[in-house]
């Protein structure tokens, strides 16, 4: 997250940071579990305390011990910010070995901060709107070789005449 004060720019974490010495020596990590998976806790180390950061779990499948997504928010940011900013990825091995994030979003606050005696406090900034936005990967390829594809979607539902109501 970048914040220059009148405009904020969220970023999320892509496999090359996550893999990074930089992350690993920036971040601290903790296990945790829930739900038949392994969460891997991660926040920032202590002398990153005044630098807006991203703390979360990365949580692994305890059968297989694939990475299978990642949830993460934003700290040393404003509390209007930390309470709704927040993001989740997820995650697939491909035919080839390699790893790919196959869904993504993430929610973003847009804030008022209000100026009272002249100067602007931002705790307490209010939240205007959230915006969201995010993707899915639909199938990769390597040259003409298909590494990955999502599971077809399946579609159900009825059609019904708008007029008279009827099943058709």
């Amino acid at each position: 997250m970048k914040d220059t004060g009148t405009l904020t720019t969220y970023y999320a974490p892509g496999l090359d940071m996550l893999l990074s010495n930089i992350f690993l020596d920036d971040h601290c990590f903790r296990l945790a579990a829930a739900d038949g998976r392994i969460g891997i806790e991660f926040e920032p180390s202590p002398d990153r305390s005044r630098i807006p950061e991203i703390r979360g779990t990365l949580w692994v499948d305890r059968v297989s011990s694939e990475l299978t997504a990642m949830e993460f928010g934003y700290v040393n940011v404003s509390k209007a910010k930390s309470e709704r900013a927040r993001g989740e990825l997820r995650f697939a091995r491909m035919r080839d070995g390699t790893w790919a994030i196959t869904r993504w979003n993430i929610q973003m606050p847009v804030t008022e901060i209000p100026i009272s005696g002249g100067s602007a406090n931002e705790n307490e900034a209010r939240v205007l709107e959230v915006l969201s936005t995010g993707g899915e990967l639909v199938f990769a390829q390597r040259g003409q070789d298909t590494i990955w594809s999502r599971p077809p979607l399946t579609l159900s539902g009825d059609v019904v005449d708008s007029s008279s109501g009827s099943a058709r």
